[in-house]
């Protein structure tokens, strides 16, 4: 049995899915000088290469993967890892799709093998596994769009106030986007309307809730506790921000 991640982030009982190339760096010929083994060296260092430098240009990566596993695959959420800088360095994506059985987890990475420098890894795992039942179509075809979503630079900038309010400690390390959509959905419907939230958290794992569009604090008491240390006894199942997971709605303004 494979795990869920942090995000659903999410997969499992998997499938190795193709490695996706980000666009090569361009090389700036003004930094060229005389010496061809330090020129090397600048090559190898870029070959390394980076996470896209947008949530849009992630998502573009990450759609044309999906879409091999799942033509009707829809994003439901997104995790980004940041370094001091705010800079992302590993990345996460979590899909659905109407009818399916599966849901998708792909974890992109700088890879120095990779031929652009950038790896896409995806795992799969059974809704079953996880007591979930598969939407159907209208379900799947509803949930938000991740368009306009507040970008991890922006987050690192803005989170760092609010999470030094909450006991936190800066810099942000972990950036995460949620619509919640497969623990609110039942044979039932919605059990809560799926929308985009957005959880960043230090090192230390205290959290700040923000709003996902503008990365400004969440209701009168953004803090968020810390996530349980997971049991390696239980089994694999949902991982959901306590307090501002998707199964809970920001105090009213």
């Amino acid at each position: 049995m494979h795990r869920i991640s942090a995000a659903v982030l999410l997969g499992v009982a998997l499938v190795a899915l193709p490695a996706m190339a980000a666009c090569q760096p361009i090389d700036d010929p003004l930094t060229d000088d005389d010496d061809p083994s330090e020129g090397d060296d600048d090559g190898a260092e870029g070959a390394a290469g980076a996470l896209p430098g947008s949530l849009e240009e992630l998502l573009e990566l990450t759609d044309v993967e999906a879409r091999g596993w799942n033509t009707a695959a829809v994003v439901s959420d997104v995790k980004v890892r940041l370094d001091e800088d705010g800079e992302g360095v590993e990345a996460g994506a979590t899909y659905v799709a109407s009818g399916a059985d599966e849901v998708l987890e792909l974890d992109v990475q700088p890879d120095a093998e990779a031929s652009d420098g950038v790896a896409v890894v995806g795992e799969t795992m059974r809704l079953a596994t996880l007591g979930l039942e598969p939407m159907p179509q209208e379900a799947a075809q509803g949930l938000p769009s991740p368009d306009g979503l507040a970008e991890p630079s922006e987050v690192a900038e803005a989170a760092v106030a609010p999470l030094e309010a909450c006991e936190g400690s800066p810099p942000v390390a972990v950036a995460r986007y949620t619509t919640g959509a497969l623990a609110a959905w039942d044979e039932d419907g919605w059990s809560l309307e799926p929308r985009w939230r957005l959880t960043a958290r230090g090192e230390e794992g205290v959290g700040v809730a923000l709003d996902a569009q503008d990365a400004e604090p969440a209701g009168d008491d953004p803090c968020v506790p810390p996530p349980p240390e997971p049991d390696e006894d239980e089994p694999a199942e949902i991982d959901e921000d306590p307090g501002t997971g998707p199964l809970v709605e920001p105090p009213e303004e």
